[in-house]
């Protein structure tokens, strides 16, 4: 199919440039693979010969281009429509028509896009409400700090409230014992005294620093080495023998608890 040689300029009519774009449509949608060079003259194909215009001129490329960018237009807004039906989004306001749209052109660079900043009379806004916000907070919080100092003042002065200083625990030393036992009389008199135990299996060293930093030692006379007493006896600001198995040490400490 060649174009017609005349040099008589050819203006196709609003009915035959409807004809040959939809043609070349169809030609689009056939994807064959064609150029636009010969979908615009298979195209112009359905008018007369004497209708052909020079495939070469500039009016052809626009012509071409309005018809390739409105059908890429349409095919991106039935895109469109399928992403927002499957998604169930509601699209507001008037559907502009596909011919409208402009023709879609090659993406642009993206160190080339604007970059992106909130407007700055909508960011001015918020930074100041951030700033009286905390300044808010900061206020409330030395308000409430100042009124429970106060309050607290007042109840000291009027006396009623127990100030409770903790009392330290009374070191006790108990000597002879078996590990055991010392588990027995640790959960019976732990909450009262701050118990130490020497075993056979510790050595004399140890226990001459713990009847040092021990207010009382009690040594099991009938399990405790008699070579060993001699460190008790110089060591301990507060030493007492006791004769006897757990009993007797459970009887000491409760001695010792109830103030003898």
């Amino acid at each position: 199919m060649a174009a017609t040689t005349s040099n008589a300029k050819v203006y196709w009519t609003e009915k035959e440039t409807a004809q040959v774009m939809t043609r070349a449509r169809e030609l689009i949608g056939a994807r064959d693979g064609l150029s636009p060079t010969e979908i615009m003259r298979r195209a112009q194909g359905i008018l007369p010969e004497t209708r052909w215009k020079t495939i070469a001129s500039a009016s052809v490329k626009r012509f071409m281009g309005s018809v390739l960018g409105k059908e890429a237009a349409q095919a991106r807004q039935m895109e469109l429509r399928r992403e927002a039906s499957s998604a169930a989004v509601t699209v507001v306001g008037p559907e502009q028509p596909a011919d409208e749209y402009p023709p879609i052109t090659a993406p642009q660079p993206a160190d080339e896009y604007p970059p992106i900043t909130a407007p700055q009379p909508a960011y001015d806004s918020l930074t100041a409400a951030i700033t009286t916000l905390k300044h808010a907070i900061t206020e409330c919080a030395i308000t409430a700090i100042v009124q429970a100092v106060e309050e607290a003042s007042m109840l000291i002065e009027a006396g009623d409230v127990a100030v409770r200083v903790p009392r330290k625990k009374r070191q006790v030393l108990v000597a002879g014992m078996l590990a055991v036992q010392a588990q027995e009389v640790q959960r019976e008199f732990g909450d009262c005294f701050e118990l130490r135990f020497w075993t056979k299996d510790d050595s004399p060293s140890v226990l001459k620093s713990l009847a040092r930093t021990s207010g009382v030692s009690l040594c099991m006379t009938d399990f405790f080495p008699h070579t060993l007493e001699a460190i008790l006896k110089n060591e301990s600001p507060n030493y007492r023998r006791v004769t006897g198995g757990v009993s007797s040490i459970k009887q000491a400490l409760t001695e010792l608890r109830n103030g003898r």
